[in-house]
């Protein structure tokens, strides 16, 4: 084999020994992420501040951590318009058993207690919560 061969040959194979280190550390610093983050989730680890070098984990955190914050919220919504619903349906039939001896008032309260099943989706195909 000519000299000049032996030289392109030698410089490959050092060029292919360094990507193959490359690779290996990359594999490595992988595994420790992965590693490092199943931790994480089981609670045996404090979360670590490596999010700065990995702007897609960084983004997933943030929408997590507002997806949580609305989900929170939407439940207090939820939790509110059910007791107003309970409180509505409450006061309507009062107002039914209160104006049993008068016929207007109690058609009125009629109509009170009829809207305030229909708010709360009652016969109407819509979910009660």
């Amino acid at each position: 084999m000519p000299a000049g061969a032996m030289r392109n040959l030698g410089s490959a194979l050092s060029d292919l020994k360094g990507r193959m280190a490359d690779a290996g550390s990359a594999l490595q610093e992988a595994q420790r992420r992965m590693s490092q983050q199943a931790l994480e989730a089981a609670g045996l680890s404090e979360r670590t501040d490596g999010l700065d070098d990995a702007p897609e984990l960084r983004t997933h955190a943030q929408l997590e951590s507002s997806l949580r914050k609305l989900y929170e919220r939407s439940e207090k919504y939820m939790r509110a318009m059910n007791t107003l619903s309970d409180v509505s349906r409450a006061l309507a039939d009062e107002f039914m058993d209160a104006f049993d001896d008068e016929p207007d008032l109690k058609a009125v309260a009629a109509q009170v207690r009829a809207y305030a099943l229909m708010r709360e989706g009652v016969g109407t195909g819509w979910p009660t919560w």
